[in-house]
């Protein structure tokens, strides 16, 4: 299979793409809430100490890893968004300038001073 010599993006499906990610962040945040909460209400319940001290620890190493998690989703569908609008962008500036330069080309006189066949020029 041979690699394309061009990437083609589909800008609106990236955006949407993006913003269905970052609609996902806060239920990935909330996993950290969830997490201390459910902690909490086990270590209130446990008698053991140890058992109880070992939940603290387990919380204090789950919970801010489960906070970074919901944050990084969010930054990828922001990114994610931005590269879709980026991409849309460049598209519609880059059409304009080759609408511009095709445009000032066509009112031009030819600049060849030979035919382009390789041909002696009539003079």
């Amino acid at each position: 299979m041979e690699s394309p010599s061009y990437l083609e993006v589909y800008p609106d499906a990236v955006m949407r793409a993006g913003q269905q990610t970052t609609d996902t962040a806060g239920a990935w945040q909330t996993w950290s809430t969830r997490i201390r909460m459910h902690v909490g209400h086990t270590d209130n319940a446990v008698r053991s100490t140890h058992i109880s001290a070992a939940l603290d620890v387990l919380a204090e190493r789950v919970v801010p890893v489960a906070a970074r998690v919901g944050q990084r989703v969010a930054d990828l569908g922001v990114v994610t968004t931005s590269a879709g609008v980026v991409v849309a962008d460049s598209d519609g500036v880059s059409a304009e300038l080759l609408h511009q330069q095709s445009g000032a080309a066509a009112g031009q006189a030819s600049v060849l001073s030979r035919p382009i066949d390789g041909s002696a020029a009539a003079v």
